[in-house]
């Protein structure tokens, strides 16, 4: 239902009642223009990283004696986990295979196996949830997008500061110089 009536030379600034919300075409445009320049301004389209439940099916876990302080307890108990993820030959899309296989390059082998390990406690179950917990930081942080640098220039006050230590400077080497 239209409010304000609408005349060719106010267009932008008509009012519309939906619901109990009023909203005008100046504030709807204005939001549509910023989320489109935010769409243009992203040069490839972001990619979210996979949930651990995609692929858990792939992980495999496997354990070995923890090296480290432990007593007995060390050469009983294997409580060492390693995960192993094939992550050339995951069900997750090629394109995030393509961005894991090249900022976690570290940490894969030349198969394409991503290698995790956990030896912290000397409980087999804690050490397996915090290989999960490393594996999922890990993916975070290959996927999140990095800020853009602005450049930036040096403002009028601080040039003018560094022309003068400049200025004093020369000066006190001319000082130092014998005289002609």
């Amino acid at each position: 239902m239209l409010v304000n009536p609408i005349n060719k030379n106010n267009i932008r600034n008509a009012h519309f009642f939906i619901g109990s919300l009023a909203y005008s075409i100046s504030a709807i445009f204005a939001e549509i223009a910023i989320v489109s320049l935010n769409w243009f301004n992203t040069n490839e389209m972001r990619i979210l990283a996979p949930t651990l439940e995609e692929f858990t099916h792939e992980l495999v876990f496997t354990t070995s004696r923890s090296s480290g302080p432990g007593g007995q307890n060390v050469n009983k108990v294997n409580s060492k986990v390693t995960l192993r993820w094939d992550v050339s030959g995951s069900s997750i899309s090629p394109e995030q295979k393509e961005i894991i296989l090249k900022k976690l390059h570290t940490q894969i082998t030349k198969d394409g196996i991503l290698l995790l390990t956990a030896q912290d406690s000397r409980s087999q179950l804690e050490n397996k949830e915090v290989v999960l917990i490393k594996l999922s930081q890990l993916l975070t942080k290959a996927f999140a997008q990095r800020k853009k640098r602005k450049p930036t220039k040096p403002g009028k006050a601080a040039k003018q500061v560094r022309l003068n230590q400049k200025k004093q400077h020369s000066e006190k080497k001319k000082w130092r110089q014998k005289p002609e």
